[in-house]
């Protein structure tokens, strides 16, 4: 924790017990009185806890918001960022939008990172390593949880030194070690005070000379931004989306470019687009063991993904 900031100090006091556990992967809060927290076997862990409130949470998003140009409130009841001083994913749902008035997630970040031999043989590390190399546009696949971010944190410290990085996210996750970077941060729920669109940063980052362009993890918002890059010249991006395997992430990024309103095109016509953006799909699956989390990687080639719609 940062504790040059006395405020945020004190509105995580009575988390703190909870932020500082061992082998913990994920804090959530249902409703007043209760936080469960999930280890790194899966098992879940509840706690009664007067302190766990609606009040402290819409504090703790406020302040957080006024210090990153956001709003938070009754028209904006949700903020999504980062906890300073942890670095950890932090969603705040408050009000009307929950049943019980408050919902919250915080992403507890295990390592940034591992090497790519820790998921598998060093024969297919060097293969996608070579791939990340020569600018091959990647996008990992896998469930809530599986820990496509660490594996996406992995693959990057496989681009060049070289080479002018820029990232866009929601929420700062990408752990980039290139000294010519720069990190871009876009709203997730829209409501910082410019009002800034997608189209805004990609305005902005076309101009700023990247060599790789990163997105984080891809959804409706960035869904086109993610494959008008690709099949424009700019290669070589690595993202994530929700998806157990690569038929289901070209069909989730058929459903989200959609769901976005900004295509007539037919899904046909998307699928193929998205398709030929996309040279290499890897796939994480994470498994609970007696002993903790055992990581599955694999990854299988654009011309062997099978056309299903």
């Amino acid at each position: 924790m940062d504790i040059r900031d006395l405020p945020l100090k004190g509105y995580l006091k009575p988390l703190l017990k909870y932020l500082e556990k061992k082998d913990i992967v994920e804090i959530c809060v249902n409703k007043e009185g209760e936080i469960a927290l999930e280890d790194i076997k899966g098992q879940w862990h509840w706690f009664s806890d007067k302190n766990i409130t609606r009040e402290l949470f819409e504090t703790l998003a406020k302040y957080l918001a006024n210090k990153t140009t956001q709003r938070f409130g009754a028209d904006v009841p949700s903020y999504a960022g980062t906890l300073p001083g942890y670095g950890y994913r932090l969603q705040i749902n408050c009000g009307a939008m929950v049943q019980s008035g408050l919902a919250v997630s915080i992403r507890i970040s295990q390592a940034s990172k591992y090497p790519l031999t820790s998921y598998m043989s060093e024969e297919k590390a060097e293969i996608l390593s070579e791939m990340v190399k020569d600018g091959k546009t990647i996008l990992v696949c896998g469930a809530t949880g599986s820990g496509k971010t660490t594996l996406l944190n992995a693959l990057i410290d496989h681009i060049p030194q070289d080479k002018r990085i820029i990232t866009l996210q929601d929420t700062p996750e990408l752990v980039v070690s290139h000294r010519n970077a720069v990190h871009l941060i876009k709203s997730k729920t829209e409501s910082d005070i410019a009002g800034l669109k997608y189209k805004h940063f990609m305005n902005a980052i076309t101009r700023l000379r990247p060599d790789r362009i990163l997105l984080g993890e891809i959804d409706t918002d960035n869904v086109l931004a993610f494959l008008k890059l690709a099949n424009i010249g700019h290669s070589g991006s690595i993202s994530t989306i929700h998806a157990s395997n690569p038929v289901e992430a070209l069909n989730s990024l058929c459903t989200n470019v959609q769901m976005s309103g900004e295509s007539n095109a037919t899904v046909e016509s998307i699928y193929q687009f998205a398709k030929q953006a996309i040279d290499c799909f890897i796939t994480i699956k994470k498994i609970n063991t007696p002993t903790g989390r055992q990581f599955v990687v694999d990854y299988i080639l654009r011309e062997d993904v099978k056309n299903e719609l």
